[in-house]
């Protein structure tokens, strides 16, 4: 029998105090009360309390326990703390026993993808993740409206689970249009986009032409959409918000005891119109009535150096200690290729040169 000592709780500086959780067995009680996202101390609140012990059942749910439920509950008001006190009757654990699938799909290829060796403990995660891949992998194959529709048959402590799965039909891309690029180029979006017209819609490649997209830092936001044309082709739209090409940032600061620091930058993300990006640094320490140092950096990167994957970084600096009496000044290229988001290779080039300054102080 189900019982539910809740007592009035009408002071709103009311603080938790003791957590007890017992009968839990498949759950461990750290968990359970992560759930409802309450230690000792916090403040209080009885609907919201209500609201998250829903999801100690949920999680039980989600294992197999679909008998579980909250057999007693106490809350329990000691000198301005609320103790909380839970008793949790878990019930038996269900099986998956058979899948059912209805689907523009082979049956056959579905059950094989799922690869589960029946019976087994019914598990929402194991459930959630074959359908997200299966997702994934048909979106890579040219399916864009995929929709899996899951329903639980119950009997016993058995599962039976009823698949509706609907591929849709396999779309091609017949054209890719670029919106948006008002000051920039075409071709510095189009060489960054890896799926092609005639091919078939591939998920993984656009959102790889997205990230390349961003990566020329000329784009504040970058999305897609498909207009479809019939029921098999379609026309990839990429939709680009465009950052201002030139840019001025002024920093000024401080540093005990006595240093002032500042400097400009001032640059050019699309210099003709090219996707080569310019700029210039000026940076210098001073006290109130001697400088301390001086850095002037000047980067130029171009991106498919000549016409190739690669990409041509190039640094001149100058820097001067005027405690030191030094000049430091040179140059650094550096020649990088991305093979993957996760690989590239680079060689560097670096001049520099050291000498002894005699002029005189001055910023």
């Amino acid at each position: 029998m189900k019982s539910i000592i809740i007592l009035f709780l009408l002071t709103l500086q009311l603080r938790v105090g003791r957590i007890e959780i017992k009968g839990n067995k498949h759950l461990k009680k750290d968990y359970i009360i992560s759930l409802i996202n309450l230690k000792k101390g916090d403040e209080f609140n009885l609907a919201l309390y209500n609201i998250r012990k829903r999801k100690i059942i949920e999680a039980y749910q989600r294992e197999g326990f679909f008998d579980a439920k909250i057999f007693q509950e106490k809350l329990e008001r000691t000198n301005g703390f609320v103790n909380i006190y839970i008793t949790i009757k878990e019930g038996p654990r269900y099986c998956l026993k058979n899948l059912v699938f209805q689907s523009d799909l082979d049956t056959l290829w579905l059950k094989k993808y799922f690869k589960l060796k029946l019976p087994l403990p019914y598990d929402e995660d194991i459930l959630d993740t074959k359908e997200a891949k299966l997702v994934e992998l048909l979106n890579n194959l040219g399916y864009p409206e995929v929709t899996i529709e899951r329903k639980i048959g119950r009997a016993d402590t058995a599962v039976t689970l009823y698949y509706t799965i609907k591929a849709g039909k396999r779309v091609r891309v017949r054209d890719i249009r670029i919106v948006g690029n008002k000051h920039s180029r075409k071709k510095i979006i189009a060489r960054e986009i890896k799926i092609k017209p005639g091919e078939y819609y591939n998920f993984k490649k656009i959102i790889l032409s997205e990230k390349n997209i961003y990566r020329t830092g000329l784009y504040s936001s970058v999305n897609f959409k498909l207009d479809m044309v019939c029921d098999s082709e379609a026309v990839l739209v990429f939709i680009v918000t465009e950052k201002k090409p030139r840019y001025f940032r002024l920093k000024l600061g401080y540093h005990s005891p006595l240093d002032f620091m500042g400097g400009f930058t001032i640059g050019h993300r699309n210099l003709f119109d090219n996707a080569q990006k310019l700029e210039l640094q000026w940076s210098f320490i001073r006290e109130f009535t001697s400088p301390k140092k001086r850095d002037i950096n000047i980067s130029y990167n171009e991106p498919y150096f000549l016409g190739s994957p690669f990409t041509m970084k190039m640094h001149p600096f100058y820097e001067r200690n005027y405690e030191d009496t030094l000049e430091f000044y040179g140059i650094e290229m550096v020649l990088s290729r991305d093979f993957t988001p996760y690989l590239n290779s680079s060689v560097a080039l670096k001049w520099k040169k050291l000498s002894m300054s005699t002029q005189e102080k001055g910023i």
